[in-house]
């Protein structure tokens, strides 16, 4: 396996990648929107990251096929908690077939040293509450609760 940093040519790949993250999540939560990644001007968001030094997106590849993808951000302080400097985890996305392979754990100890040399004293991320899977996954890699919000459908 190798990984890299995401290159313009890995956009469509991406954003494919980035819409498979909601059609799963909208399966756990049916109020989840499956159309937002596929709008222009998400592209030109992430197209922006891809070159913006306070973004690392990584993409995994086994035999040269893409197989994952993680996308982080370095975010200032937060003006309600008290951190230096913390990253945010936007999205991690693993093809179907290469799951359970740990291959996440290694794109996200990647960002970890990433995350460290640019002073981050903290990384936050939000995972749905039913994304079992995902909880699961986090807590292995020492992530713990931090904040929870609640939501009622109407």
């Amino acid at each position: 396996m190798r990984i890299r940093k995401a290159r313009w040519e890995d956009l469509d790949y991406i954003i494919k990648s980035i819409h498979n993250i909601c059609i799963y999540e909208n399966n756990i939560n049916s109020k989840i929107n499956t159309k937002q990644p596929l709008k222009n001007y998400y592209k030109w968001i992430i197209a922006k990251e891809i070159v913006d030094n306070d973004y690392l997106i990584l993409i995994a590849e086994e035999k040269w096929e893409k197989v994952w993808i993680l996308t982080w951000e370095i975010s200032g302080k937060n003006s309600f908690w008290n951190y230096k400097k913390f990253s945010d985890l936007n999205f991690l996305y693993v093809e179907e077939e290469h799951r359970k392979k740990w291959y996440a754990k290694k794109l996200c100890n990647r960002f970890f040293e990433w995350a460290k040399k640019k002073w981050s004293d903290r990384v936050l991320l939000n995972a749905l509450g039913d994304n079992f899977r995902a909880i699961e996954f986090y807590e292995k890699l020492w992530f713990s609760t931090h904040t929870v919000n609640l939501w009622k459908n109407l």
